[in-house]
């Protein structure tokens, strides 16, 4: 029996170990423009943040990328923004962040959800631009501990950064960051295999109204109610929202739409070793 505790011990403490991802080779000129057809580094799939990533480098730059298929969260990235995490030291901490998309900093209330359409109204989809690249970003933590500061994406010294969607709605994101920039003694990370770096990515989230007492998604009174992104519902329909894409969503759909705008996504790579030069 006391051998069989230990054994389960040690398979316990095995199983717990996270696994280390190690970065790839880029060799060449690498072309930041949001678009992943130059990109020859496999991209690894997440399940739990329905992200696919890849990690790269040379002996000057971290190269990251994403891919989003997901709209409802290539939505809520441009709605709430989308933060680039990295930790230097390899403990899953927010050292260094990059805010981009930086979102558009919106609340939704009762009253958007809920409220009668006033006869003659016109009301307008709220929609995030997802076709607009956005043109600013916010940098945290290179100036010093937990400052923020706005930047250009393109133009800031040892960034680059850039975000496109293609003709079927997929979301691209690639950032190139200078080494330099973030560490110190960039050599020991490329020849010491101990050296290890924490990548991550986290969304925000909306503020949704407390819909209690009231069917999301149900006509009330001679109105709809809507969802962000989505249409009026009028006359005898129920379910008046519409998810992005314009599709009308049924109540079922929009508690779900609701539940995941509501919450941040969160995609971690907590240990990642550089390839060495």
């Amino acid at each position: 029996m006391k051998y069989y505790i230990i054994f389960l011990l040690l398979l316990l403490a095995s199983c717990s170990k996270k696994p280390i991802y190690t970065s790839n080779p880029i060799e060449g000129p690498a072309v930041v423009d949001g678009v992943l057809k130059e990109w020859s580094v496999p991209m690894n799939y997440d399940k739990k943040s329905n992200m696919e990533y890849g990690i790269g480098n040379d002996e000057k730059y971290l190269y990251v990328n994403l891919k989003i298929t997901d709209k409802v969260l290539t939505s809520k990235i441009f709605m709430t923004g989308l933060t680039l995490w990295i930790d230097t030291v390899g403990k899953n901490k927010k050292m260094y962040g990059i805010k981009y998309p930086i979102g558009q900093g919106r609340k939704i209330d009762n009253r958007e959800m809920t409220r009668e359409r006033i006869p003659g109204e016109i009301r307008r989809p709220v929609r995030p631009d997802l076709q607009r690249k956005p043109e600013v970003m916010e940098i945290i933590g290179f100036t010093k501990k937990g400052a923020r500061e706005l930047a250009d994406p393109e133009g800031t010294p040892g960034m680059h950064l850039s975000v496109s969607r293609d003709q079927l709605g997929a979301f691209y994101y690639e950032a190139r960051i200078l080494l330099d920039k973030i560490i110190t003694d960039v050599g020991p990370y490329l020849t010491d295999t101990t050296r290890l770096l924490s990548i991550g990515f986290e969304t925000g989230h909306i503020d949704m109204p407390n819909m209690a007492g009231r069917s999301p998604g149900m006509r009330s009174g001679g109105g709809g109610s809507r969802m962000p992104g989505g249409r009026t519902g009028g006359g005898g329909r129920t379910g008046g929202g519409s998810r992005p894409g314009g599709r009308t969503m049924d109540p079922s759909q929009r508690i779900d739409y609701m539940k995941a705008m509501s919450q941040s996504t969160k995609l971690r790579i907590p240990k990642v070793r550089l390839i060495g030069w």
